[in-house]
């Protein structure tokens, strides 16, 4: 991966993206109002900080429990009666992978860190 001329990571898209902390659940409630209590239940089940993106309606956090996490996160997400339209486990992308490592933000006339690790 290059960032302005500089190699800042090597390898394939697998091991850079384990770099960042592997894998995330997300969760996207129905009602805007329970996401303060999602990032709640979220950072206890994964034990990482969760961040909320309000104008989306997302909330995510890392884990490193992969499947279990989401059987985890379910069950605490019914326990509390909170409705949700999507639960999900997700790989960062390489551009997560980028903004990660530099953080900054992806130069839009430069070439994508897809494009970068080949």
């Amino acid at each position: 991966m290059i960032d302005h001329g500089r190699v800042i990571a090597r390898g394939d898209s697998r091991s850079l993206k384990r770099q960042i902390g592997g894998d995330q659940l997300e969760v996207v409630p129905l009602d805007r109002a329970d996401l303060a209590e999602v990032a709640a239940i979220l950072t206890r089940v994964t034990g990482h900080e969760a961040n909320v993106d309000e104008a989306n309606r997302h909330v995510t956090a890392r884990t490193s429990s992969g499947v279990e996490a989401v059987a985890d996160l379910a069950n605490a997400l019914a326990a509390a009666q909170i409705a949700v339209e999507d639960v999900g486990l997700h790989q960062p992308s390489l551009d997560d992978v980028f903004m990660t490592l530099t953080g900054g933000h992806v130069d839009e006339s430069a070439p994508s860190p897809e494009e970068s690790i080949r």
